[in-house]
C-alpha cells in the first residue's frame, strides 16, 4: 500500500482559497477593522456584501445630496427646500410678534430655510437690535443727548422741564415720555424749553402786561403736543398767537 502524503508544506501542497463567489453562507465573516462601521451591520453573507457594493457603485456621480444650482428647475428646488423647511410658514414658531413675526416666517418658509437656521437668525436679529437700542434707552446715552442740546445748562434744563412736566403732565403723558428713546426725549425735551423761554410768562409778567390775571387755566400739556405738532408744518406768528389762545397760555406784549 502506497503512503498518502499528509505533508501540505510540500511542493504542489498548498491551501487553494476557497471561492468567494461561490460561498454565499458558509465561512462569511466581516473583517475586524469594519465591524463597527455601519454599512455592514445587515451583511450576513457574500450575496449581501455583492449587493451592497453594486449600490454603492450606481450611486457614485449621482447627486446624492440634490443641493439646486442655478440650472435647477423650480420644481427641484421646491423638492429641495421640502427637506429642510418645517410643513407651513406659522410651523417656526418664532419668537417674534406682529408684523415682524408674519414676515419673517413667510420669508424663511419661501427660501427653504431649516427651523434651526431660522432660530438662529432670529436670535441674531434680536440681539442686533437691542445693541442698536441700548444707548437710545440708557442713562449715559441720556444724559450725551441733552448735553449735546443744551451744552453746560444740560442740569439746569433738564429740572426745568421735569418740574413742568411732573406739575402740568397726566399720569398718559408721562408714561409716554418714560417711553420715548433718548433722541426722540431731546426733542420734546428742547420744545418744552422753548416754550418756556419764548410763549411762556409768569403771573407777575401776565398781571404787568394785562393788568390782571388771565380768565382759564392754561393747558401747557396740549399747547406742547400742538406746538409740537405746528412746528412740522409751515406756520406764521398768527398762527403760534391763535395756538396760545386756544390754550389759555399767556402772551406778552
Amino acid at each position: 500500500m502506497e503512503d498518502v502524503n499528509t505533508d501540505v508544506s510540500a511542493p504542489g501542497a498548498e491551501t487553494q482559497p476557497v471561492d468567494a463567489a461561490a460561498d454565499n453562507s458558509g465561512g462569511f465573516f466581516v473583517p475586524d477593522a469594519y465591524k463597527n462601521e455601519g454599512w455592514t451591520r445587515n451583511l450576513r453573507s457574500y450575496d449581501d456584501l455583492w449587493k451592497t457594493s453594486d449600490s454603492a457603485q450606481k450611486m457614485i456621480g449621482k447627486k446624492t445630496i440634490g443641493i439646486p444650482d442655478d440650472k435647477s428647475s423650480e420644481q427641484e428646488i421646491a423638492d429641495f427646500y421640502s427637506k429642510l423647511r418645517p410643513g407651513k410658514a406659522e410651523d417656526y414658531n418664532i419668537e417674534l410678534e406682529g408684523e415682524d413675526k408674519e414676515l419673517f416666517e413667510k420669508l424663511f418658509y419661501d427660501n427653504g430655510i431649516s427651523s434651526r437656521q431660522a432660530k438662529a437668525l432670529v436670535d441674531g436679529y434680536k440681539e442686533s437690535i437691542e445693541r442698536v437700542k441700548a444707548p437710545m434707552f440708557s442713562a449715559d446715552g441720556y444724559k450725551q443727548t441733552m448735553t449735546e442740546r443744551f451744552g453746560d445748562k444740560a442740569e439746569a434744563k433738564i429740572k426745568s422741564v421735569v418740574d413742568f412736566v411732573n406739575k402740568e403732565g397726566s399720569r398718559e403723558d408721562k408714561e409716554l415720555l418714560n417711553a420715548l428713546p433718548n433722541n426722540v426725549l431731546g426733542i420734546v425735551f428742547g420744545l418744552i424749553d422753548k416754550v418756556q423761554t419764548r410763549y411762556a410768562a409768569n403771573d407777575s409778567d401776565v398781571s404787568a402786561s394785562t393788568g390782571g390775571g388771565i380768565s382759564g387755566q392754561a393747558d401747557y400739556s396740549g399747547y406742547v403736543k400742538a406746538a409740537e405738532e405746528l412746528s412740522r408744518k409751515p406756520h406764521t406768528m398768527a398762527d403760534i398767537e391763535a395756538l396760545k389762545s386756544k390754550f389759555n397760555i399767556p402772551i406778552i406784549k
